[in-house]
């Protein structure tokens, strides 16, 4: 059976700049359906009481959130809550569509998110290039920080190259020594990364 979608969007700009940060962390994996897109929330309004909405994709290993989109969200494009199939990423634009009939129910991801304090914090540089000798200096201050080897996948770390991060790093509670996830916080956005670590 055909998947049946709803209405096109062709974005640029700012908002674009956010989908490109959001993409990589949709789940490509069709054996993970109902990861396949892009959940778009409405979430709390602006100062003067406008409408505005968050953007959650995830691959279950990790998890990229923008709260909140950009205006343009909603007073250009009229974008509603709802799944969202992205359909190509390039340097000019984004472009997407509604999936209002996408199958499955997209993961609680609210699940994920700490709601304690961090056990370690630090900040974390955006390298020009994301490769294990760029991202080595920052990448050992974070395993050296949290008194353990920490294992990040660098693929993870490339969609955040450019810019500055608030590094949050958590321990699991069952098992005090090993990590739960790392929070990069740069303004909007955030990526939740589920480290393997070994002590």
């Amino acid at each position: 059976m055909a998947e049946k979608y709803g209405k096109f969007f062709e974005i640029e700009g700012v908002f674009a700049d956010d989908l490109r940060f959001l993409a990589p962390a949709i789940c490509t994996e069709e054996l993970r359906y109902f990861m396949n897109c892009l959940m778009i929330e409405e979430t709390d309004p602006d100062k003067d009481g406008n409408k505005q909405l968050r953007a959650i994709a995830t691959d279950g290993m990790r998890m990229h959130v923008v709260d909140p989109l950009p205006p343009s969200a909603v007073q250009i494009h009229d974008m509603k809550p709802g799944r969202y199939r992205v359909l190509k990423v390039n340097r000019y634009n984004v472009q997407m569509v509604e999936y209002p009939g996408a199958p499955g129910n997209f993961p609680d991801w609210k699940k994920v998110v700490p709601t304690t304090e961090p056990t370690w914090k630090r900040d974390f540089y955006g390298a020009e290039k994301c490769s294990r000798k760029t991202f080595s200096i920052e990448y050992a201050k974070l395993s050296y920080i949290s008194g353990k080897v920490c294992a990040i996948d660098h693929e993870f770390l490339r969609p955040l190259v450019g810019f500055s991060w608030k590094v949050g790093i958590y321990d699991n509670e069952e098992t005090p020594f090993i990590s739960k996830v790392l929070v990069f916080k740069s303004g909007t956005k955030t990526a939740y990364i589920m480290p393997l670590c070994a002590d």
